[in-house]
């Protein structure tokens, strides 16, 4: 399920701020960079805006003054970057309209987060969540028994999923329930409308939370269209399409035959994606000398962009793009409109699996790789 696509990490129209009579204030410190400008990202579901609200020179001592007008709360990012696909460097929530940071780009963990208990909470969830795929990557580099390995990664995956259960259990702010239900990228949409609409009994005040709840319900009738389009292609051989490498060779999907093939439609600026390419890449060092392969397409437009996330993901399998977007043709023919999706192909080219993601994913490995 890819909910930071749609809800904050895609591209949304700007639209211009209304009369406001409240001031976000921004104040902090950031060591262990190299840029010289920091931005204040402003995104709202309810106001439809997706914006850079102000920008300021760091000083040579690493501090930092950002301010912007607001009306409701929503979510916040410091950036590094004014790309507006970058990765924000910080997340916050403007439930006060004070906060000071103090930022360590070299080890984001060490953040620290004063004045709003919501952005406290929202780091706290993001540190947290990183750790367990630190702790998978670390894993998966172990030379140890199958069994023991299979054991402790179950438990991990476990404790993923308590620790996204407990978040939502327990969460105090909209805007951070609808982070930690973007985080997820197994929740199907009928699932997270389901859990949202639950949580708006919690927080019936939320526009944001209303206006995700609105997003939810489109995509949740879109999905049945997919689904019915999957279920066709189940059984069928996948067409071949022939798209360009990292180094522009021209390559076609069919030429993976023979093995069980992953096609991993993702992108640099998908949260949901990068998260998931953590699953995939363990998985992948598990099988990958088993008759397993992987082939990424990338939905990008920006080729930097995209070889950037290559490296920073550690991504070794074959990578594919045409920067055309979801205009693609092969995004395009098997109905790609959301991010990340996939399909598994048997060694014949069969589909034999589509939108499978972590622990479900895992366990289609488990059987068809036996």
């Amino acid at each position: 399920m890819k909910l930071l696509f749609i809800v904050w990490m895609s591209m949304i129209p700007l639209c211009i701020l209304g009369q406001s009579n409240k001031t976000f204030t921004v104040t902090g410190t950031i060591k262990n960079h190299k840029d010289k400008i920091i931005y204040l990202k402003e995104n709202s579901l309810e106001k439809n805006i997706n914006r850079f609200a102000d920008s300021c020179t760091i000083k040579s001592d690493g501090s930092f003054t950002l301010k912007t007008l607001y009306t409701d709360e929503h979510l916040f990012s410091l950036m590094l970057s004014k790309n507006p696909k970058a990765g924000g460097v910080c997340m916050l929530v403007n439930d006060t309209e004070n906060i000071n940071v103090q930022l360590n780009i070299s080890n984001p963990a060490e953040n620290e987060i004063k004045g709003s208990v919501a952005s406290k909470d929202l780091q706290d969830y993001i540190v947290k969540r990183e750790g367990y795929y630190t702790q998978l990557e670390k894993l998966e580099a172990q030379k140890d028994d199958p069994d023991k390995l299979k054991t402790k990664r179950e438990q991990l995956f476990s404790n993923l999923n308590i620790q996204y259960n407990n978040a939502i259990a327990h969460v105090s702010n909209a805007t951070v329930a609808i982070y930690i239900l973007s985080s997820n990228p197994e929740l199907e949409w009928e699932d997270a409308l389901a859990t949202a609409t639950g949580l708006l009994k919690k927080f019936p005040d939320s526009k944001e939370l209303t206006s995700y709840i609105g997003s939810l319900e489109k995509w949740v009738e879109k999905e049945k269209e997919v689904k019915q389009f999957n279920k066709d292609l189940m059984g069928k051989k996948a067409p071949d399409f022939i798209l360009p490498d990292m180094e522009g060779k021209q390559v076609s999907t069919g030429s993976f035959k023979g093995k069980y093939t992953l096609i991993d439609f993702w992108a640099s600026w998908c949260g949901p994606c990068r998260m998931e390419n953590k699953n995939v890449r363990v998985l992948y060092g598990q099988y990958k000398n088993k008759g397993f392969t992987v082939v990424g397409v990338s939905l990008d437009e920006n080729k930097k962009a995209w070889l950037k996330a290559v490296r920073q993901d550690k991504l070794p399998w074959t990578q594919l793009c045409d920067f055309k977007h979801f205009s693609s043709e092969i995004a395009i023919f098997y109905k790609i409109n959301m991010l990340p999706s996939n399909l598994l192909l048997a060694p014949d080219g069969t589909v034999v699996a589509v939108n499978i993601f972590g622990d479900v994913l895992k366990n289609k490995l488990n059987e068809v790789m036996r």
